[in-house]
């Protein structure tokens, strides 16, 4: 309840100087079991109250699953951030692969 309160409050100021927010609709703490924490559906509700309570931006985790996560994002209907996503070892080149693969997946 904390964190809504929270992000209610930093909405009104963003509104007040004309700032966009950016929300981090995030699943934590004990009432979440740790395999639910990328679960699809509860992350698109998480990501619901963010946008109602003033979220012009969001970060959400990767669920995992490519079209699981395409269709999330399309349903947002706003500037989606990915928080997190596949380990990687050597990370500069891959990574850089993964975001032009995912870009070159949002504009088909």
């Amino acid at each position: 309840m904390e964190s809504i309160e929270v992000v209610e409050k930093v909405a009104n100021e963003c509104d007040k100087w004309n700032i966009p927010l950016m929300v981090e609709p995030v699943l934590w703490g004990n009432s979440i079991p740790k395999e639910k924490k990328n679960d699809p559906e509860l992350i698109e509700h998480a990501s619901r109250m963010a946008l109602e309570f003033g979220a012009d931006i969001l970060k959400i985790p990767y669920t995992g699953d490519e079209t699981e996560f395409k269709e999330l994002v399309n349903n947002l209907k706003v500037p989606v951030f990915v928080l997190g996503g596949p380990k990687m070892n050597d990370m500069e080149q891959p990574l850089l692969q993964l975001a032009f693969q995912k870009v070159e997946q949002q504009m088909a």
